[in-house]
């Protein structure tokens, strides 16, 4: 089921979503998450830069069927690399 409320986006990258898509906070928690559900890991990694990210971030966690169906399938885990 879908988060009524969006998690933030580790502090390197210094935003916070808007989108539908649940996640994991830590890594530690995502695998756990994962072995529980036995679900695959959605592991998304932005720059907050980077062109394409931001369509990756608009079109895939603020879609709500794309949502949901990320959901439904994956435990995502979201990261950030800022050099």
């Amino acid at each position: 089921m879908l988060e009524s409320q969006a998690i933030q986006l580790t502090t390197k990258l210094g935003q916070q979503p808007a989108d539908l898509a649940s996640r994991s906070h830590s890594e530690s928690e995502a695998v756990e998450k994962a072995k529980r559900e036995d679900k695959p890991i959605f592991l998304s990694i932005g720059y907050s830069a980077c062109h394409w990210c931001h369509v990756m971030e608009h079109e895939s966690f603020e879609d709500e069927g794309i949502a949901a169906l990320l959901d439904e399938h994956f435990v995502i885990h979201r990261g950030g690399y800022e050099a």
